[in-house]
């Protein structure tokens, strides 16, 4: 009974990797079809999933915390999203993705110089040829000013990851507070943009979601 349960949790959690992976490779997409500025994008999309974050709050009956530790997430969160927009703009799709997953990288290495948790040798050499790799081989696809902005992204992401796991942490209420801090950035950017049309419109509530 308790090995068809694990297979089941095992299942349901690889159907969300797999869902998140589409999500993510169709957030690439819509922001290339967006006729605005980085800032813009995220200002105008934090509306729409500030609204779906809350309402899954609601739902869920979860409560709003506020705290030095969420606000640190907000923050990292905030900077992970518009450098991740920025880099999009800039590289291609498939690079800003490919290299914000350096997160795991930068995982291991903040755990070893914080907390001096130092990884197994072959953890670390996995680690460099990866990263070698994915980055090298991005050079050649895109402008380099992007695929940096997409390593930073990385690197703030695994902030945001690591950040969980801090006391007084709540992903979710940072997740909000990071929608409010993009929206006061992006709300002026959003005031100069001249095109209005359904497409991008659609695209940015599709973004958002």
């Amino acid at each position: 009974m308790q090995e068809k349960q694990l297979d089941k949790e095992s299942m349901k959690g690889t159907i969300y990797v797999l869902l998140s992976a589409v999500c993510f490779s169709t957030g690439g997409v819509l922001i290339k079809s967006i006729p605005w500025s980085s800032i813009t994008i995220q200002g105008i999309r934090s509306i729409f999933s500030f609204m779906l974050i809350a309402s899954y709050m609601v739902i869920t009956k979860r409560k709003f915390v506020w705290n030095k530790t969420v606000l640190f997430g907000a923050v990292c969160n905030t900077a992970m999203a518009l450098t991740f927009v920025s880099a999009t703009k800039m590289t291609t799709a498939a690079n800003a993705i490919v290299l914000q997953f350096t997160e795991p990288i930068f995982v291991i290495l903040l755990m070893w110089a914080l907390y001096k948790k130092k990884p197994k040798k072959a953890a670390v050499v996995a680690c460099a040829v990866v990263f070698a790799g994915i980055f090298l081989d991005s050079l050649s696809a895109g402008g380099m000013a992007g695929n940096l902005l997409a390593v930073f992204s990385g690197f703030t992401y695994a902030l945001v990851m690591m950040m969980k796991s801090f006391p007084g942490a709540d992903f979710e209420s940072s997740l909000l507070a990071s929608h409010v801090i993009s929206l006061s950035i992006g709300l002026p950017s959003f005031l100069g943009e001249t095109d209005h049309s359904a497409k991008a419109w659609i695209c940015i509530i599709l973004l958002g979601v």
